[in-house]
């Protein structure tokens, strides 16, 4: 694998900065990093890519990964290294968008996923317009991608084209309705993390929020947990940039809108749930972490503890987050919370969401 991903980075390296292809391959970074992943089983089936609803043509790419990935610079055969980089579910990958450079700065540096580690890999660059086999060979790494535009040739990633933001393109928040009866659903809003989990050849974040909360088991006559329910967020590495570096403006500081779906009924009686967060790694150990719940009945309480698991880089956990106290202060904040488009800031560690909601009487 990291033989073939080399080559890979070698080959693309000769020809990405060709204006055609350097035009297309630049779609996959100046859409606010909606669209920065392109794998060649799916350009090979198709030039045409559809995103948002839009199409996007790579027809130029794709001709000249037919022809170069097949002839070396020698003239000999390239061992299927096209069939390998497809049937593998290998995938190109932009990080950082065009804009984020000066006009003057817009060549691509290649470079493979080291697969050993995610900080530093070697990259290939060549400032020609034309094809070229003389490239310069460079170390890439968060810093080098400070300065340099930087395609990467990444292994498979299970998550690619699955899981994803759920979100609702148009939710409705507020109250409505009347009645004595009320059913409230309650959304992740905007997230902000600042934190990279992991260096350039991670990619973009797989973030994780798991929620476990206490019921009563009237068969066991027992207060037990739920099942985890589990929120996947696509969180590109562009915005994490910008949280990391506390700034403003760039990629709204941080703050992706998500607008997903996290409970679609929840009570507001006096419960302690366990909340924990953490970014996905497919190749990661799985470990375990414990969260406290507190199942409050008519008259008498229950607390106790509850392990659950998680595989990658772990973020944060929240033992203290009391069903009722949420609803009582989501819109109206203590003096020492955040305020983030009209709800209060939720925190994690280093990750920061808000959970605005909507309330239906009946």
């Amino acid at each position: 694998m990291k033989v073939k991903l080399d080559d890979a980075a070698k080959l693309l390296s000769q020809f990405v900065n060709e204006p055609e292809i350097h035009k297309e391959i630049s779609q996959l970074s100046y859409l606010n990093n909606e669209f920065n992943k392109l794998s060649f089983k799916n350009l090979m089936d198709s030039d045409i890519q559809t995103k948002n609803g839009k199409d996007f043509n790579f027809s130029n790419l794709k001709n000249e990964l037919t022809k170069s990935f097949s002839i070396g610079k020698d003239g000999g055969e390239i061992d299927d290294l096209l069939e390998y980089l497809i049937s593998n579910n290998c995938y190109i990958y932009v990080p950082y968008s065009q804009d984020w450079y000066p006009e003057n700065q817009h060549s691509y540096t290649v470079a493979a996923h080291p697969i050993d580690n995610d900080d530093e890999g070697v990259g290939y660059r060549n400032n020609n317009n034309g094809k070229n086999s003389n490239y310069q060979q460079v170390m890439v790494d968060e810093l080098y991608a400070e300065d340099s535009p930087v395609v990467i040739i990444m292994p498979s990633d299970p998550d690619l084209g699955g899981g994803g933001n759920n979100s609702n393109p148009n939710p409705v928040f507020g109250t409505f309705g009347s009645g004595t009866n009320s059913m409230h659903t309650v959304y992740i809003g905007y997230v902000r993390l600042a934190d990279y989990c992991g260096g350039i050849f991670e990619g973009d974040i797989e973030l994780r929020i798991k929620r476990i909360q206490p019921y009563w088991n009237s068969v066991t006559n027992s207060a037990e947990a739920t099942e985890p329910v589990e929120l996947h967020i696509n969180y590109p590495r562009e915005y994490a940039k910008a949280a990391v570096n506390d700034w403003n403006v760039y990629c709204n500081g941080g703050w992706l809108k998500v607008n997903s779906t996290w409970d679609t009924n929840w009570s507001t009686n006096e419960d302690q749930q366990g909340i924990i967060a953490y970014d996905y790694d497919w190749n990661a150990s799985i470990k375990k972490t414990s969260v406290a719940l507190t199942y409050k009945g008519v008259g008498f309480t229950v607390s106790f503890d509850r392990d659950t698991k998680y595989e990658g880089d772990f973020l944060g956990k929240n033992n203290e987050w009391w069903r009722d106290w949420f609803y009582a202060t989501n819109q109206n904040p203590t003096p020492f919370d955040e305020v983030k488009y009209g709800y209060t800031v939720r925190s994690l560690g280093s990750l920061k969401f808000t959970t605005p909601t909507y309330t239906l009487y009946y």
